[in-house]
């Protein structure tokens, strides 16, 4: 496998992880603010809820693609700085937006797509600065990141359940200061300038074959394409749904429920940072599909609100602790040269599920129940392990050094 040509400074990963972290506060904030401004001020039905979500994650599809390309011919530490600016500036002309009280379904929708697409360029140009800095062990390396992303999305989930006591146009002016020293920090690691390997030929040729030569890849990829379809795209329309109608949740209760589910984040992030090298990965993604199934058939018996909450924290560490690991079973079949290529790949097909599933889920409940939603959900889950039962190779993939 190929390594990087240049060797970053011990301390340029503490500055990473300080951009990295403020920039997940907008996230966390961002994830809350857009579902409840959609069910809680614009009181959106579901299917209209299914199509706001979907403007967040289409647009990004677009913008993946293109973020793969640049993070392999370009220092990413520069493109993070031009994302940052362009979300401050979104958040800057929403902010005043919703304090003139001028929100509408249309204005979400605008909003969704504009946030959505700078996300989708972070992913792919982010994952490839990481690979750029220090030389310690993939699996730290990854699970620090990914600790140190749900810990910052968690605070900025808690931020939003202040938004009762304050108007919520100051957490789009917040997230907009954020981008801005969060940019900052990203200007200090363009300085240590990494030499791009311009890709040969067509840009996306060497990925593709790749992909055409590499058995447990296109079994990673499928999985991404599950996740993204059930769970992702199921998730951002069926719990808030969940919480409006069949539990009454305000916005403060809500956001607390979406703190839970990123607190199981953390904690499966936190294990992975202080195990051992895990020599099989791959096992671990595929298993997760098991632990979701059960989750899915534990919420569609629809318990107390305290079991509500326990069980979206199962969910949140099932949800880290596949993702985490999929990263790493990632990392470990590709080389540094098409890191960013690889990994918008894998975004693009992970997020262009998504809001397919968005919008099934959201037009959905409207034939069925959200017990029944829950159910296809888990039965899905079971089927899709079964299948790879049949076959050993992702289950094989060993972590890189």
């Amino acid at each position: 496998m190929n390594h990087p040509e240049v060797n970053v400074k011990q301390g340029h990963l503490r500055r990473f992880l300080i951009a990295h972290g403020l920039a997940a506060i907008t996230v966390g904030i961002h994830l809350v603010l857009l579902s409840w401004l959609s069910v809680g001020v614009l009181h959106l039905s579901s299917a209209y809820v299914g199509w706001v979500q979907a403007a967040a994650l289409i647009p990004s599809l677009f913008s993946i693609v293109l973020a793969g390309v640049l993070a392999d011919r370009h220092n990413p530490a520069v493109l993070m700085v031009a994302v940052q600016l362009t979300l401050a500036i979104t958040f800057t002309v929403f902010a005043l937006l919703l304090h003139a009280d001028k929100l509408t379904f249309a204005f979400l929708l605008v909003y969704g797509a504009l946030v959505g697409s700078c996300n989708g360029l972070v992913q792919p140009v982010r994952e490839k600065l990481l690979m750029q800095l220090d030389t310690v062990v993939l699996q730290r390396k990854i699970s620090s990141a990914s600790a140190v992303q749900f810990s910052c999305q968690g605070a900025g989930v808690l931020l939003v359940t202040l938004s009762v006591y304050f108007d919520m146009a100051l957490l789009l002016g917040l997230q907009a200061l954020l981008s801005v020293v969060a940019a900052i920090f990203y200007s200090s690691l363009a300085r240590a300038k990494a030499k791009p390997r311009p890709p040969e030929n067509s840009v996306w040729r060497e990925p593709l074959i790749l992909l055409r030569q590499n058995v447990g890849l296109r079994q990673l990829l499928c999985l991404a394409a599950f996740n993204g379809y059930m769970h992702l795209g199921v998730f951002v329309v069926v719990l808030p749904i969940l919480a409006r109608d069949v539990y009454a949740l305000n916005s403060q209760a809500y956001a607390f429920l979406q703190f839970i589910f990123v607190v199981g984040m953390i904690l499966a992030n936190i294990r992975l940072l202080y195990t051992e090298k895990i020599r099989f990965p791959g096992q671990g993604a595929l298993f997760s599909l098991l632990y979701t199934g059960v989750v899915g058939v534990a919420l569609s018996r629809q318990p107390t609100l305290v079991g509500l909450y326990l069980l979206v924290g199962v969910w949140g560490w099932v949800a880290g602790n596949s993702a985490g690991l999929s990263r790493i079973v990632l990392q470990s079949l590709v080389a540094f040269s098409m890191k960013g290529r690889v990994m918008a790949l894998y975004q693009f097909i992970l997020f262009g599920m998504a809001p397919l599933g968005a919008l099934a889920a959201g037009y959905a409940l409207h034939w069925f129940s959200l017990p029944t939603v829950f159910i296809v959900m888990s039965v899905s889950s079971a089927l899709l392990f079964v299948l790879f039962l049949f076959s050993k190779t992702l289950w094989a993939v060993e972590q890189a050094e």
